[in-house]
């Protein structure tokens, strides 16, 4: 071919080969657009209801807080989904819980030695509405009682400061079978949601969506792990760092 390059039919010497190079440029660069805006619809924030303030709020230490608990209901993100769809007869209940928790933690008045906390922890509890003629097997039936649901996240360091935030998440195939369709509603409504954030292994605040009378510690003893998902185990990991406090990780 010598100094011409052959291509589809058509010949082009090194001088026309500038604007072949200017549109394979071109087309790589709106690519890359394309790309980053499913990205970023990919990592944007999970769609939270209206902030619900808790019935109940507890706080160890002056400035220290959980401000909002609030409960949404959300799809599986497009681009997670598997291109040939669902197997035939998996199901296609495709609700995920959201649970997300804004709290403060900054003492009144600031200490200005005192910025970071090395870690925290925080423990969200989730009370179930009482199941319906939910079979356990062909002859068993789920007990008429509500299920407790506990997930405990360790977070650092953390800067002290306002407006932080958390997040746990009911996967579909568990609100399918324990809670149904609105979710949502029928937790605020029916169930109920308890949130505690321990500072050096000692609760300091603590808040209850709803007041149940007679059981007012009923978070306090825990419940079934494993029902509640860390953002890590979800569509939405890469979410991390657009709202959420990242995970404190463990190292040797």
């Amino acid at each position: 071919m010598g100094d011409r390059i052959k291509s589809t039919g058509r010949e082009y010497g090194r001088d026309n080969c500038r604007p072949l190079i200017g549109e394979l440029l071109m087309t790589h660069h709106r690519l890359w657009n394309i790309l980053a805006g499913i990205a970023a619809i990919t990592t944007l924030s999970i769609p939270c209801a209206s902030a619900l303030q808790p019935a109940s709020k507890n706080s160890q230490i002056k400035g220290y807080e959980i401000k909002n608990i609030n409960l949404e209901t959300a799809k599986t993100p497009r681009e997670n989904k598997s291109l040939r769809g669902p197997k035939e007869g998996n199901p296609t209940f495709d609700d995920w819980v959201v649970i997300d928790v804004e709290f403060d933690l900054e003492e009144t008045p600031k200490k200005a030695d005192e910025e970071w906390l090395d870690e925290i922890t925080v423990r969200i509890h989730v009370l179930t509405p009482k199941p319906t003629n939910i079979m356990l097997d062909k002859d068993r039936l789920l007990p008429e009682e509500p299920f407790v649901y506990t997930i405990e996240q360790k977070y650092g360091p953390v800067k002290k400061g306002r407006g932080l935030a958390t997040v746990a998440f009911i996967s579909p195939n568990i609100t399918e079978r324990y809670i149904g369709q609105g979710a949502d509603s029928k937790l605020q409504q029916q169930g109920n949601i308890a949130v505690e954030i321990l500072v050096r292994g000692q609760v300091a605040c603590d808040a209850e969506l709803n007041i149940r009378k007679g059981d007012e510690d009923w978070f306090t003893r825990g419940g079934k792990t494993g029902y509640l998902l860390p953002i890590g185990k979800t569509p939405w990991a890469m979410s991390y760092w657009t709202r959420y406090l990242p995970p404190l990780e463990r190292r040797e």
